[in-house]
């Protein structure tokens, strides 16, 4: 059903990627893995969180490939619900020895340096989207 799409050298990356247009599978892990759960109490600018978009982005890294420099973006949608942050999931290998990259650097124009995030398997990353 679903199909792996792949990007060269488009600003900056080059990955393989698939889009999972599912309201249940959305639903599932954002109940059943505990992310509902987890953000419950948390209110940032009034709001809060309400549910996963239903577009679940998969992407997948051979050796070499990478995602440049970009900022996501805030996604609106026609049910006025928007997308404010992101959510990264690392699943690379079975065991630690397969789990390489996959490093995330933010660049904030009031610091001097990035923050650097090295995953580890099995880890989430939660992150802002927009400017």
């Amino acid at each position: 059903k679903y199909t792996w799409s792949s990007q060269s050298t488009y600003r900056g990356m080059r990955l393989s990627w698939v889009d999972l247009i599912d309201p249940l599978f959305a639903r599932c892990i954002w109940e059943l893995c505990g992310l509902e759960w987890f953000l419950r109490s948390i209110r940032i600018d009034g709001m809060e969180a309400v549910g996963l978009n239903d577009v679940v982005r998969i992407h997948r890294y051979e050796h070499g490939d990478y995602f440049g420099k970009h900022i996501d973006q805030v996604t609106k949608r026609q049910d006025g619900f928007e997308s404010r942050y992101s959510l990264r999931v690392f699943l690379n290998g079975t065991d630690r020895r397969d789990f390489e990259g996959g490093t995330s650097v933010f660049h904030h124009p009031r610091w001097a340096d990035p923050v650097l995030f090295e995953p580890q398997m099995a880890t989430a990353l939660l992150y802002p989207q927009g400017e």
